[in-house]
């Protein structure tokens, strides 16, 4: 039996996109720092194209609110307090920031109007401490009304308009924290399989609103949630970034929790039924790749469709009473870097 693999990584990155001069901003102390006078701004924010069409709870595109954080060159202090701002219809927003180089942090849609606090000494706003912000969930991310993004913006504000060295307005390019993993499951076995649930799991409940330098994260001992199971066959979920490394499987085939180190922790979609009345339960572990990589990226749209056609003895992703079955992977498309990738593979 022949069986085909295709992942297909095109790009469209999750952005942010302003315009008027009209906004709120949360009322913060008038603290100076540093030798810049403080001086009232207009940034452009863009969010770019949502990742999806369909309808959602969640808008992948609007913007509630955003903390925008001045920080001096060093990353050493918050030239000024944080400052909360309501954008405009047309995603623009005022601040009052310092007339320094620096660098200017923006995080959009987290949910609490207490994400920093604005009565904090100045010197407890370095670079770590801002780039370690996070959002805690304790149920599924999709319950968000909006999707948390994040952008910076480095140099000397100037007003009215934040504009580039052409004297064109300068937009800051937020992304998305989250990434979507939509999932398609087809039986073609001919009667012999009776498919019951479908269920996402291991999804970290705790989200780094900034990006995550490299390696595997979040910790281990973290929570991990399990998302509720669907009779449907088809399903689309938000998740936070999952990022469990490379592991030593060749083929898909070998794509398991085992094959990678800390795999109890990665995110897998499980699926259960019966095959001529016997149990199976079949776990497709997400990631990059339908080998080896086990990293589900922020920013990322991960599209899964899995067909189950008959007994394969070798697939160690499934397991049953008796035997396993014979399962192939479908198309996984990411929007990250502007690039486009086509990894494609087939094995008898």
């Amino acid at each position: 039996m022949k069986r085909n693999i295709q992942f297909i990584a095109g790009v469209c990155l999750f952005g942010l996109m302003t315009g008027l001069l009209t906004s709120c901003t949360d009322s913060m102390p008038e603290r100076e720092a540093g030798t810049g006078e403080l001086v009232e701004c207009t940034f452009r924010l863009n969010t770019g194209t949502p990742v999806s069409v369909e309808t959602r709870a969640t808008d992948m595109s609007m913007i509630s609110d955003v903390w925008v954080v001045q920080l001096n060159n060093a990353g050493t202090a918050a030239l000024v307090a944080p400052a909360r701002v309501v954008p405009d219809a047309s995603k623009a927003i005022n601040v009052k920031l310092k007339d320094e180089t620096s660098k200017i942090y923006f995080f959009a849609n987290t949910g609490n109007t207490t994400f920093f606090d604005t009565e904090d000494a100045l010197s407890s706003f370095t670079t770590n401490a801002v780039e370690g912000k996070t959002i805690t969930r304790t149920s599924n991310w999709g319950n968000m009304s909006y999707v948390p993004m994040y952008g910076t913006w480095t140099g000397k504000p100037t007003p009215p308009e934040i504009t580039d060295a052409d004297g064109n307005a300068d937009k800051v390019e937020l992304t998305r924290a989250l990434a979507q993993v939509s999932a398609t499951v087809t039986n073609s076995t001919g009667g012999k399989l009776t498919i019951s649930t479908m269920q996402l799991k291991n999804v970290p409940n705790v989200l780094k609103v900034a990006p995550t330098e490299s390696g595997t994260y979040p910790a281990a001992s973290g929570t991990y949630l399990d998302y509720p199971t669907t009779s449907s066959l088809s399903a689309t979920w938000l998740v936070a970034e999952n990022c469990r490394g490379t592991g030593s499987g060749r083929y898909e085939t070998e794509k398991t929790a085992a094959a990678v180190t800390g795999g109890d922790k990665a995110t897998y979609l499980e699926i259960k039924g019966t095959y001529n009345g016997i149990g199976a339960t079949y776990r497709f572990y997400l990631g990059g790749n339908n080998t080896n990589d086990y990293n589900v990226k922020r920013n990322t749209m991960y599209t899964v469709g899995i067909t189950i056609s008959g007994k394969y003895q070798l697939d160690a992703r499934v397991t049953m009473d008796a035997y396993p079955l014979s399962v192939s992977s479908g198309s996984g498309a990411a929007w990250g870097d502007g690039s486009n990738t086509n990894l494609t593979g087939s094995r008898n």
